[in-house]
């Protein structure tokens, strides 16, 4: 099975900025951040095309200690299924809610990276899948600050669907800050079992710091060794509660 997720995140520093690789620290202690995406997808396989539109989904991030926070999904998608240039389907879906909570490790120091751990419960929403068990997301969130404007983020980790099967994924990021209003980035992920490479995808992006707590990314992706491209716009609002 081909899993593929995007996973959206926002680091809040002095100023607010959204990318797609999971963060390497948690965002402040009573720090309410809201993330909406919008993504439209086109996948083909086998003479069929489905295109893919969210509507827009949020991610929920809270501190809730000065070294964790409190994390909340739950994504809303429409769906249309193409047999050559025929629409042959259309449906809205609630995705799976995910819950769960990121906690700082450690700082960088030198050459050994910041790093923080994820870990997301994986609950189905669907009332007709009685069948499904509750999965789950771990990764480890890892930078190495490389220069004052230059990062270098990675994470690794692992990924149990709410129908049992696995798989391992990776996603490797260079971000570089031209000023404290733009960004500009460039990332591959993948994910993967013990015995083959199920996807590969390059994604690259840029964005803008409006305000200080208001943030908007764009970004655009092709699948190396798939048939599927998307493009995303993600907008980031922080406040202290």
């Amino acid at each position: 099975m081909r899993v593929i997720f995007i996973l959206i995140i926002c680091l809040f520093t002095t100023y607010c900025m959204a990318q797609t690789v999971e963060p390497s620290a948690s965002v402040e202690s009573e720090t309410l951040q809201i993330e909406l995406e919008s993504q439209y997808s086109i996948e083909k396989d086998a003479g069929q095309k489905i295109t893919s539109w969210s509507l827009p989904s949020a991610l929920i991030r809270y501190g809730v200690l000065n070294k964790a926070e409190f994390q909340f999904s739950i994504p809303v998608t429409r769906q249309q299924v193409f047999n050559g240039d025929k629409l042959v389907e259309t449906y809205h879906e609630i995705g799976d809610m995910q819950v769960g909570m990121a906690i700082d490790l450690w700082k960088q120091h030198k050459l050994i990276p910041e790093a923080s751990l994820m870990a997301r419960a994986i609950v189905p929403v669907a009332q007709n899948d009685v069948s499904a068990g509750v999965g789950k997301i771990l990764s480890l969130n890892l930078m190495n600050q490389l220069t004052e404007r230059l990062s270098f983020n990675y994470n690794v980790g692992f990924l149990q669907d709410i129908d049992l099967s696995s798989s391992g994924f990776y996603i490797i990021n260079f971000t570089y800050e031209l000023n404290q209003k733009f960004h500009f980035f460039v990332e591959q992920f993948g994910d993967f079992t013990m015995d083959d490479f199920l996807s590969h995808s390059f994604n690259i992006g840029f964005g803008s710091n409006l305000v200080d707590n208001l943030s908007v990314d764009f970004s655009f992706a092709n699948g190396l060794d798939y048939k599927m491209n998307y493009v995303g716009v993600i907008l980031t609002w922080v406040t202290h509660t």
